[in-house]
């Protein structure tokens, strides 16, 4: 070999040096993992497909890619990677480049990623370029999203259940009990004493009667809260609920500012407070409420506190828990109006729902 060639050569191989510094530079800028891969076998990773894995950048390179592959999407992944080699493009256009599958970390966990594929050359031979953006925390908001909107479907469904319940087995029965004595007067020769007895016990069952129907209509919409507000809705709700259940209510207002607040604001205010009773009433075993309620010109806040037995925060924040859901339910309702809702419980120390609603915005 001459003095040329050896002076090519090395141009040569300091051409594919500065490409390879080139393409190293390229992909830790990317803000998701890059692998480089032929027969499976990680030749490259870049600094974030460590940190999503866990692995260290050295450990990933004696790996097979396929072991951080969920066992169940590890058919899907192949079928990718297949798709991408270069033969594939002179015979046919690829079909799927991309998918959503799971990687197992080191520590053993699940993260859902987004995967782009791609076949190439790097001197001279066949590999796989694999870009993996880590799109866990969208799946998870995903699948709460999907969880909440079937906890309100399914709260909806109980509501109807329960009003329809009300309606055929007591509503539905005084109404044929009120029919019956009106016929039976229709039909009798009462003396007058006898008449006024029927007819005291009939007006005492269309008395129950009205207040039951007025009940159920202002569960399902307070015409109070068009006509009255806010405040006198809420002292309505809780004179009634507290009469209802047999459980005292103590409604406090610090100020209440004349400033009118939206209708929407409003319903949705009272919807929380209506979630955060109903809470009470099946979950706290309350013997006392109090509610304090506070309106400036610039916020709402309200204070909800029961001395039930109360719950420890890490059950009402785990995935598969009912209150849960009842919770996200009043804390989606609190965003819609801007607002903000926290909690505080423990076990038999009670449980404080804070909530605070910012006006005039």
């Amino acid at each position: 070999m001459n003095s040329k060639q050896v002076e090519q050569e090395l141009n040569a191989q300091k051409s594919i040096e500065e490409s390879e510094r080139f393409f190293r530079t390229l992909v830790e800028t990317i803000p998701a993992a890059v692998f480089t891969v032929k027969n499976e076998h990680i030749l490259f990773a870049n600094t974030i497909a460590a940190h999503i894995t866990g692995f260290s950048v050295e450990e990933l390179q004696t790996k097979d890619i396929s072991t951080l592959i969920d066992t169940s999407d590890r058919e899907l992944f192949l079928e990718i990677v297949e798709q991408s080699r270069p033969m594939y493009e002179s015979l046919k256009k690829p079909e799927k480049l991309h998918g959503k599958l799971r990687l197992i970390t080191k520590s053993g966990h699940v993260i859902w990623v987004n995967i782009q594929v791609r076949g190439t050359t790097l001197k001279e031979k066949e590999v796989t370029i694999i870009i993996a953006e880590d799109i866990t925390a969208k799946v998870s908001a995903a699948n709460m999203q999907k969880k909440l909107i079937q906890w309100m479907v399914e709260v909806q469904e109980e509501e109807r259940r329960r009003l329809s319940r009300e309606l055929h087995d007591q509503t539905a029965q005084d109404i044929t009990t009120l029919s019956l004595g009106l016929k039976t007067i229709e039909d009798s020769n009462l003396e007058r004493e006898s008449l006024k007895e029927e007819i005291q016990k009939l007006q005492k069952i269309t008395s129950i009667l009205g207040h039951k129907i007025h009940q159920i209509a202002f569960e399902l919409r307070p015409s109070s809260i068009d006509d009255l507000g806010l405040l006198q809705t809420l002292q309505s709700y809780t004179f009634e609920w507290s009469k209802e259940n047999g459980i005292p209510v103590e409604l406090e207002t610090i100020s209440s500012d004349k400033t009118d607040i939206p209708l929407s604001t409003s319903i949705n205010v009272f919807r929380i407070v209506q979630e955060a009773f109903n809470n009470i009433l099946k979950h706290a075993q309350a013997t006392r409420v109090s509610l304090i309620y506070e309106q400036k010109p610039e916020i709402i806040k309200i204070v909800l506190e029961d001395d039930g037995i109360g719950v420890h925060l890490e059950q009402i924040t785990s995935a598969n828990s009912g209150k849960q859901l009842g919770l996200l339910g009043m804390k989606e309702r609190a965003e819609i109006a801007g607002g903000t809702l926290t909690i505080e419980s423990g076990q038999n120390k009670g449980t404080t729902v804070f909530l605070s609603i910012p006006l005039g915005q």
